[in-house]
């Protein structure tokens, strides 16, 4: 963390492997990381202090593309995405479990939320899906055309959807 007016470095964060991605809480204080083994680690933004590694043997080990925090009334979720195909919720508590939300069958390069309960990941083939986080399914799918669909616009051919897009 640098002070920009000071140009100077304050501290650093010792993530443990090659850092790839990082996100803010939506209160600022919190920092939360990814690296390329596979680790999510939370830290006090303004100290530099390591809180928790909030991930677990229960994820695989493999690199972390994104990250999202994402706020809802009940419960607060760290939103991991990476190489090993599935959008991972770690609740913003103690102990408890994640939840796997699953559909790709490539590396996941991003995620974002869509208030109030969706989640859209993208994966490296092009692929778009979102999942309602309430019941984690599968609410839409967007597949890039395939090169011998011909026609049109070549990026995306095929919506399909098991109920409208709607809040």
């Amino acid at each position: 963390v640098w002070d920009i007016k000071a140009g100077r470095q304050n501290f650093s964060f010792e993530h443990g492997s090659r850092l790839t991605t990082m996100t803010l809480d939506d209160s600022g204080r919190k920092l939360i990381t990814g690296g390329a083994n596979g680790a999510i680690t939370m830290w006090n933004f303004s100290s530099g202090e390591k809180l928790r590694t909030i991930s677990t043997d229960e994820a695989p080990r493999t690199e972390v593309t994104a990250l999202l925090h994402v706020h809802m009334v009940k419960l607060c979720y760290h939103v991991s995405v990476g190489w090993h195909h599935d959008v991972w919720m770690w609740p913003d508590r103690d102990k408890a479990h994640p939840r796997r939300l699953g559909g790709h069958s490539d590396d996941i390069l991003c995620v974002a939320y869509v208030p109030p309960n969706l989640l859209v990941s993208g994966a490296y083939d092009g692929t778009l899906i979102v999942h309602n986080i309430e019941s984690g399914a599968v609410s839409r799918r967007v597949a890039p055309r395939r090169p011998h669909e011909g026609g049109g616009d070549p990026s995306f051919s095929s919506i399909s959807s098991s109920r409208r897009l709607s809040h």
